[in-house]
């Protein structure tokens, strides 16, 4: 069934240093939907203004946290910011993805007050993006041509 193709795998670790906090995931999504990119971060480091990135090769999205409300810097249209307030947890949806949006990104979290800048979690996903339509027809013509080879195979024989 083609909603196996539909993944989410996560393997996280901490690092060696106290206040950083980096995971990895990938994500398969079909062509049209939505993702979720979680941005994993030390949630008890004293963070008076804060900011969160999202990268792909440049900047996509990026905003700043202070004073209990959030500022946008820069955001491409297809991209929100989620933010719980109850957990300190954020993240970004990803809506209506293209084939052309597979890759790496990154989510990053940085304490800016008080001084010094800190990277409190880096959280790298890969995403990639599948026409679900182009699948059937590679599995569809693959399938047409295994079987009379196969048959080929068997009256040699």
């Amino acid at each position: 069934s083609l909603s196996l193709l539909h993944s989410h795998i996560d393997c996280g670790f901490l690092c060696t240093e106290n206040t950083v906090q980096s995971t990895t995931s990938a994500h398969v999504v079909h062509l049209g939907m939505t993702t979720t990119i979680n941005c994993d971060y030390n949630k008890t480091s004293e963070k008076e203004t804060f900011r969160v990135y999202l990268r792909r090769e440049q900047l996509l999205c990026s905003y700043f946290h202070q004073l209990k409300s959030w500022r946008k810097q820069s955001c491409k249209e297809n991209i929100r910011l989620i933010w719980i307030p109850e957990t300190e947890e954020v993240s970004f949806e990803l809506v209506n993805l293209q084939i052309n949006d597979t890759g790496v990104y990154t989510c990053a979290v940085e304490r800016l007050t008080p001084p010094p800048v800190q990277t409190l979690g880096n959280q790298r996903t890969s995403l990639h993006v599948i026409d679900s339509h182009s699948f059937r027809e590679t599995w569809f013509v693959w399938s047409m041509v295994q079987v009379p080879v196969d048959r080929q195979l068997l009256q040699k024989s």
